[in-house]
């Protein structure tokens, strides 16, 4: 996956459709305290515990990709925005498990799966489902409109008229047909119902 870039708008990366989570890389280590200084450095397994950590390599610095993205949709409140790992992003990696569990139970975090994880999941995406409405609307539209021609071309072969007298309600050859064809087709029905009643 490609390394994301700086992102304006207080988003500090743009990212895929997952976190950049590297494994075989040497995470480089960093001094906590002055006296008797500990080196510690960000570890590749925390990524199998928390799954939604992001791994910045110019930074060299942790984020929360489901935060960010919650973020850069602007669906997070900004009274409950966890800088530590949205914009400044977090390295205290001394105290990197403590820091985890504390964002993972945080109402930031909570807010951010809800409306990036667990609300698409159940109801997906409203313009993908207009699509596949519209897309199913089409295709059986078509359908409709196929065996609309098929009784034209049937008309046509046998040599017999289409339309009828023209006085009171339809008695046509063509629209005898198509009742009788909508009388066993109850999606063709609908779709000459749609019609405003008229065949043609």
């Amino acid at each position: 996956m490609a390394q994301s870039q700086c992102c304006s708008d207080n988003v500090p990366f743009v990212v895929g459709d997952k976190p950049h989570q590297p494994t075989n890389v040497t995470f480089p280590e960093h001094a906590f305290g002055i006296k008797k200084p500990v080196f510690c450095a960000f570890k590749s397994a925390w990524f199998q515990t928390w799954p939604w950590l992001h791994w910045d390599q110019k930074s060299e610095k942790a984020f929360c990709f489901t935060c960010c993205v919650a973020l850069s949709k602007k669906l997070l409140s900004a009274s409950r925005a966890d800088a530590a790992f949205l914009t400044k992003g977090f390295q205290n990696w001394k105290d990197g498990t403590i820091a985890f569990r504390k964002h993972e139970r945080s109402d930031c975090h909570k807010e951010a799966v809800d409306r990036v994880v667990t609300l698409p999941s159940s109801c997906g995406d409203v313009h993908e489902l207009h699509v596949a409405d519209a897309a199913l609307a089409k295709e059986k539209s078509r359908q409709s409109f196929l065996k609309i021609l098929t009784t034209l071309r049937f008309l046509a072969r046998q040599g017999l008229a289409i339309r009828g007298d023209g006085i009171g309600e339809p008695d046509g050859n063509f629209h005898q047909l198509l009742a009788l064809l909508s009388s066993h087709d109850g999606s063709l029905d609908k779709w000459l119902q749609q019609k405003t009643g008229k065949y043609t």
